[in-house]
């Protein structure tokens, strides 16, 4: 899981350099294969070795520089996830003081454009960027729903591929994978860490991200899993976020 490709590095950035070692290592030792064919991948009891899908959030403008040049070099494919009421606008969810900058996101023809040269797949990441888990069910349905068309709309393709904005625990529920299986959606993206994945939980598949000091050494380990129990620590800071919620009612 990327977000941005930026020398403006902050917590959810890299800088081009920095992306192209992470992106060469992930090339010369893994098999990189598209988000769309983990549905058929899952269902296979054995897989011949590891897989990795490289998938970036947000749709940031930065991702057409340096950033794709590195992808097309070494025919690595991937998944953007667009929060469709911010095409060409800015990431006006994140911009609340917490060191996360400005930054624009592609615009309508770039989107397109990317799309045509076949390398890029695009998914929704909602309209508004909003948590599913704190909506009624015609509001998920309606931010499901909507992107998804106004993308169809825009590529002339059809979108399969989902990831919950924000995507912890408690930024998504039963209900809301469900509306998002019910929104005609093959496939979904959390941000809770792990590599584990199976078919079972296709809407619901956990995604590793690599922080601009890892070395190569800890690029592998995070690829072959040892940081997984990474994930219990998500399950206990939900318990604490259940209790806080809990006292406040």
């Amino acid at each position: 899981m990327y977000h941005s490709v930026s020398r403006d590095i902050d917590p959810f950035s890299v800088s081009p350099e920095t992306f192209g070692r992470q992106i060469r290592f992930i090339a010369e030792n893994y098999h990189v294969v598209r988000l769309s064919d983990l549905t058929s991948l899952l269902l296979k009891e054995n897989l011949d070795s590891r897989k990795v899908v490289v998938t970036f959030d947000d749709a940031y403008s930065h991702l057409l520089g340096p950033a794709y040049s590195v992808l097309q070099k070494y025919s690595v494919p991937c998944t953007i996830f667009v929060p469709t009421r911010f095409i060409g606008g800015r990431n006006e969810w994140d911009l609340t003081g917490d060191g996360v900058a400005p930054k624009r996101l592609m615009s309508a023809g770039d989107l397109s454009s990317l799309a045509r040269e076949g390398l890029v797949d695009i998914g929704s990441h909602t309209v508004d960027h909003v948590s599913m888990r704190g909506l009624n069910r015609q509001e998920m349905d309606a931010q499901l729903m909507q992107s998804k068309q106004t993308l169809e709309d825009l590529l002339a393709k059809p979108v399969d591929s989902f990831a919950y904005p924000f995507g912890q625990l408690r930024n998504f529920s039963k209900e809301s994978t469900e509306a998002v299986q019910k929104a005609g959606y093959k496939i979904a993206v959390t941000t809770r860490w792990g590599t584990a994945n199976r078919y079972e939980n296709r809407f619901e598949l956990r995604r590793i991200f690599f922080d601009e000091s890892d070395s190569d050494e800890q690029l592998r380990q995070k690829l072959e899993g040892a940081y997984d129990w990474f994930a219990a620590k998500e399950r206990l800071g939900h318990a604490a976020f259940l209790v806080r919620e809990g006292f406040r009612r």
